[in-house]
């Protein structure tokens, strides 16, 4: 017994420094391979034809050598506002009209590629300029483009080419280029919809942002419920200094919680602002506003209902069976007055 505690403890004290060992040992094993870039997004205005161009410092922040794709993609936003990014394609017939089609990479002299795609091989602490140059065409229509120009970790077997085993992730920069012109800024609520009448205190909202125009709109929405002598109950902020892209829609779903209990009819509101990247709210010279009404049931009272009408329908079927009862006791002793005169008969 004493040699078998023995060999528990030494087992116990073996797993004790294993772990001890793992803690303490350097981070560098079990390093991330980290990218960054000199900045996240550019925004230039050009005139139709014009060609500019810029630069992105790609940063190895790792410990570790890597290796990073680079490449343009166009960015494809559905009806409610979700975002996919698509690579360009030469094949595709509406490849020129796309604003990929627009931007070179003009990538340095070390720079390798896969197919026609090229990438960096790129040192711990590296730092590699990658130049970008854009012109848009003639009959480029005025207002915003945008394209992502991403950079995107992979790894490599050794001793081969052409084969990408594994994606580490992607960061992208974009490229903003409004080309000049007829610039229109016009933003639309179509659908609001609030239900006609809740119960409880929680009202659901379903809206659709719609920027109708060919500017990038960075917008705050507020959805906020007001009593009849328009005093705030409760608000819900569902989009806040984000963009809605020239051309596109934003759908926002979420709800009002007030916490009180409300009964009666109230309005709500969606009211949207024009904000900066910090989310400050710009002067301008008229505010989208949507309102709707609502009835606002509490619970309680729907409770309260619910048991009143129970108890005036107990109510009513006990007094159905009661006449129901009377009348069979009715009819019982008639028909026992009845047999009791034709035994009488048969005598």
């Amino acid at each position: 017994m004493k040699v078998q505690g023995m060999f528990f403890r030494w087992c116990a004290a073996l797993a004790l420094l294993v772990a001890l060992a793992m803690a303490i040992s350097p981070a560098s094993a079990y390093a991330e391979r980290t990218l960054a870039l000199s900045a996240g997004s550019f925004a230039f205005e050009v005139d139709p034809g014009q060609e500019k161009s810029g630069e992105v410092v790609v940063i190895n922040e790792s410990d570790e050598p890597i290796r990073v794709l680079v490449y343009t993609s166009d960015q494809i936003i559905d009806e409610e506002g979700e975002i996919t990014y698509k690579t360009p394609d030469r094949d595709d017939p509406d490849f020129a009209r796309r604003p990929t089609s627009w931007v070179r990479i003009q990538m340095p002299a070390e720079a390798r590629a896969i197919g026609n795609t090229p990438y960096l091989e790129m040192a711990p602490g590296q730092r590699i300029p990658v130049k970008f140059v854009f012109q848009p065409p003639l009959n480029a229509a005025p207002g915003d483009q945008n394209v992502i120009l991403f950079f995107e970790m992979f790894d490599m077997p050794e001793g081969t080419e052409g084969a990408i085993t594994q994606v580490r992730g992607r960061i992208g920069s974009r490229l903003q280029m409004r080309v000049t012109g007829e610039h229109i800024e016009r933003m639309s609520i179509r659908p609001f919809i609030v239900p006609g009448f809740v119960i409880g205190n929680q009202i659901p909202f379903d809206l659709t942002l719609r920027n109708e125009g060919n500017l990038d709109q960075r917008l705050s929405v507020a959805v906020v419920l007001f009593d009849r002598n328009d005093v705030e109950i409760a608000r819900s902020e569902p989009h806040l200094a984000s963009v809605v892209f020239a051309g596109s829609n934003r759908r926002l779903q979420d709800e009002i919680a007030s916490d009180r209990q409300l009964f009666g009819p109230y309005n709500v509101q969606a009211e949207v602002y024009r904000v900066d990247e910090e989310g400050k709210i710009i002067e301008q010279p008229e505010q989208l506003l949507e309102s709707r009404s609502v009835w606002i049931i509490p619970l309680w009272a729907v409770v309260a209902l619910g048991a009143a009408v129970l108890i005036l329908l107990a109510r009513g079927a006990w007094h159905v069976l009661r006449v129901r009862s009377g009348k069979n006791q009715k009819l019982d002793a008639r028909a026992e007055a009845r047999r009791r005169r034709r035994e009488e008969r048969e005598r």
